[in-house]
């Protein structure tokens, strides 16, 4: 039995431009959240990334601005921790290589 194999087969899809919905693990859904601050109810459209498979009540994470609870998002800090991450990384990177 001879086998015929063919490297670009295991290449991810993004590499031929073909990446599909089917291929990204997470789904973007809209929830309608009731959340309450200082005694007063508020309620708000919000945003969420959810893995598929997963329905978006099973794991909320709502984030709101303090100074304007009005403010509500999905995306906390964690979204922004990585891309920090790797810009101190790239300054550091680049300070040591000037001098």
């Amino acid at each position: 039995m001879q086998r015929r194999y063919d490297a670009g087969a295991f290449r991810p899809a993004s590499m031929h431009g073909l990446l599909t919905e089917e291929d990204i693990p997470y789904r973007r859904v809209s929830a309608r959240v009731v959340y309450t601050v200082g005694g007063i109810e508020r309620r708000a459209d919000v945003r969420l990334l959810t893995p598929k498979g997963k329905r978006a009540d099973q794991m909320p994470v709502i984030w709101y601005d303090p100074a304007d609870p009005a403010r509500v998002t999905g995306f906390g800090p964690g979204a922004t921790l990585p891309f920090f991450g790797l810009s101190a990384v790239m300054a550091l990177l680049a300070y040591c290589w000037s001098t």
